[in-house]
């Protein structure tokens, strides 16, 4: 979109070289309402029109016309009059893209054409299946569409009235496949086509198979929106023709429910929000060294390792998950981390430990460990039908096997010595998963370590950084990329930005071997986050990545456009919570500056007020006006009323306690890492009544702790 493009750009610009009014009126360009849009649009417009623009005419006079006699360098005269040009460039980019709007979608689709009209959805939306060939026998597209309406309305009451307006009046599914089974690699693209005319009118989607057109209601939800004046449902831009898809059929997002349990409820939340930025892939670090909360039938005994009695999954519980993900797109897999990462099993069967004394990683000379291993994935292939499972094989000391007399003796007989026998057991781990028909994943140490024995079907998990992705598909080898420096969630000092820009492919040329990066993960690993934050703490910068993940390669914003992105990342994550995701903000740790006078009586009167625009506040933070009295920005915003969520700066106006306490988040970001992971992980009250919580730490505190550790 070039007036979003052009209006960001040159708020940069606007904001070096001192021209805070072009960057404030061309910024609301990207807001989504039309009218809102069009008004801005004739702002900026005159303002970059060279008669009209004061503020050009003393940019010429100071920066480019000789001062007291003295020229300004060459170089530096160059440099500003391009930025000038650059600058009255977004009138005529104005001009040129007058018909178009913002295309507010996440992830960016593959292709996108819209119009000018604006349709109105009706509050009884039909969705029918003429020339679809998908029977609907698990009813997931009709359950798909219900859960689309409801995303749509959002429990707002439908009330207005659709008298002489253009109504679209259903959806039309076509899939042209009949199966419905989420293997790895289906076919997740479709065509959307919404029409400006036509009776009746009927939005139009088309996929080759029923996943296909989930992604596709997605994308139709994110269309809409609820208008408060007319109080009914409306569809900008129409028509629209989209054309989509993946560009990597594996799309992850890692949850752990070892380090702290996660109960049921909360683990399809997650499902429903991937499903929001089309992640596909959910994967279950089920157990670790510190809990083993799923039941295992064969081994019944395995899971005295839990936290607790009431902290367990049970098979049906497993089951439950899996076909709730299933019928969403999702696959699910899961994962037990082996031969290290296993102390908990020992809680039931001791046997598993080396020792008494050293209990990790398992007895790899003892038969009954490689016995349990075969019972787990025997009861994992009857309910986790993914393609793959991951077997782990991540930081492994083998102290305890060469400290042991046993299994030192066992070492000597067979001739090993600690490395050798860890390949011994990685490599047995993988023969018993292809027995029950898995393809096999694995953390980068066992290829770093012994890439050549690895079987060939095995997928190389990266974590550990850069650079390792290019020499495992140099190898032949399939790979995922989760490197911890950018896509590992619980390392909140890395920002959104960083999660957008990093490329799996990079330094992979060879078109042969970027089919072999599956994709890649981002990892929310468990020892810092439960239930309370696990959502604020994966989202909005999950979705940063899933973009990346989606979105063709060409269609990725660069670098140098992360201020319009930053925008259109921002609306995301206000659907999210909309959606009722407690997405996290995208910018800002503080409370957002309140609305002044004049919007005030703009509301109250019921409109908008011709001055809607961004707003410089007297204390330096920079507000967004929104519907509702909603205000987004970063700065202290002194006085603020509104809420704290997850200790970041969230408020809405009309509701909650002064929040002008809180100074520990600030303190945390800025302290080294080393210090904030020390930090209290407790959730307590502070001053005003605000609640807060620790973003970091190894262990959970009572809330009375975290009120007192509070400024």
């Amino acid at each position: 979109m070039k007036i979003e493009a052009a209006g960001n750009k040159h708020q940069q610009i606007g904001k070096i070289l001192g021209c805070w009014r072009a960057a404030r009126i061309i910024k609301p360009l990207c807001f989504r309402h039309p009218d809102r849009r069009d008004r801005q649009r004739k702002r900026a417009q005159a303002f970059l029109a060279p008669a009209a623009s004061p503020a050009l005419r003393v940019f010429r006079r100071q920066f480019l016309r000789p001062v007291a006699g003295m020229a300004p360098p060459p170089v530096l005269r160059l440099v500003l009059a391009v930025a000038l040009m650059v600058v009255r460039s977004c009138a005529a980019a104005a001009a040129a893209d007058d018909a178009g709007s913002v295309v507010d979608l996440w992830p960016m689709p593959k292709s996108v054409a819209q119009g000018e009209q604006t349709l109105h959805v009706s509050k009884f939306l039909k969705m029918t299946a003429e020339g679809s060939k998908y029977a609907d026998g698990k009813a997931i597209l009709q359950d798909a569409f219900q859960r689309m309406v409801t995303l749509i309305e959002l429990d707002h009451v439908i009330n207005g009235s659709y008298e002489g307006l253009p109504l679209l009046a259903g959806v039309n599914v076509v899939v042209h496949l009949p199966g419905d089974e989420l293997n790895f690699g289906v076919d997740e693209s479709y065509n959307l086509s919404v029409p400006a005319t036509g009776n009746p009118l009927y939005a139009q989607i088309e996929a080759q198979t029923v996943f296909g057109a989930l992604h596709a209601m997605e994308t139709f939800s994110q269309l809409c929106n609820f208008d408060f004046s007319s109080r009914l449902i409306e569809l900008h831009s129409a028509p629209w023709t989209i054309t989509d898809m993946p560009r990597f059929p594996y799309r992850g997002l890692l949850i752990d429910t070892s380090r702290h349990y996660i109960p049921v409820p909360v683990i399809k939340g997650v499902i429903d929000s991937m499903t929001y930025s089309k992640l596909n892939v959910l994967h279950w670090h089920i157990v670790d060294e510190q809990s083993f909360p799923l039941e295992i039938p064969s081994y019944p005994k395995l899971w005295n390792g839990a936290y607790s009695y009431s902290e367990r999954y049970t098979m049906d519980d497993a089951i439950d998950i899996v076909q709730y993900a299933e019928k969403r797109g999702v696959n699910v897999l899961a994962e037990i981390d082996v031969p290290g990462h296993a102390l908990s099993w020992g809680v039931g069967y001791p046997s598993l430990w080396p020792s008494a004394t050293c209990k990790e990683p398992l007895d790899v000379s003892n038969n009954f460990t490689f016995q349990l291993i075969n019972g787990i994935l025997s009861d994992f292939s009857k309910v986790f039908k993914f393609k793959f499972v991951h077997l782990g094989g991540d930081e492994v000391n083998t102290n305890c096997w060469t400290s042991t007399p046993h299994i030192k003796a066992w070492l000597t007989q067979y001739g090993m010595n600690a490395t050798d026998a860890y390949r011994y057991f990685v490599l047995k781990a993988q023969e018993i998963a292809k027995s029950h028909g898995y393809d096999i994943i694995n953390w980068e140490e066992t290829f770093n370590k012994f890439g050549d024995r690895l079987d060939r079907k095995t997928v190389v998990h990266n974590w550990l950084g850069g650079g390792v992705a290019e020499k495992v598909v140099a190898a032949g080898l399939r790979c995922i990329v989760s490197n911890q420096d950018k896509w590992y969630l619980d390392h909140q000092e890395v920002t959104w930005e960083g999660f957008y820009m990093n490329e799996p492919l990079k330094n992979i040329n060879s078109p042969e071997q970027q089919k072999l990066v599956l994709g890649g993960e981002v990892c929310m690993w468990g020892e810092h986050i439960d239930a309370s934050d696990i959502q604020p703490t994966i989202w909005p910068r999950a979705a940063a990545a899933a973009e990346r993940l989606w979105t063709p390669f060409e269609k990725l914003a660069m670098e140098w456009e992360i201020a319009t992105l930053s925008s259109r990342l921002a609306r995301f994550r206000c659907l999210l919570n909309h959606r009722g995701v407690a997405a996290g903000p995208v910018t800002g740790f503080s409370a957002r500056t309140p609305p002044d006078d004049q919007w005030r009586s703009s509301l109250a009167a019921g409109g908008e007020g011709e001055d809607f625009e961004i707003r410089e506040k007297a204390d330096g933070s920079v507000g967004r006006g929104g519907g509702g009295g909603v205000w987004e920005g970063q700065g202290e915003g002194s006085g603020a009323r509104g809420r704290r969520a997850t200790g970041r700066g969230r408020g809405r106006n009309g509701g909650g306690n002064a929040r002008e306490g809180l100074r520990r988040m600030r303190r945390r970001q800025a302290a080294p890492w080393g210090e904030a992971e020390a930090a209290d992980h407790g959730r307590g009250e502070a001053e005003g009544g605000a609640r807060g919580r620790r973003a970091t730490g190894h262990r959970r505190g009572e809330a009375e702790e975290a009120a007192s550790a509070a400024p």
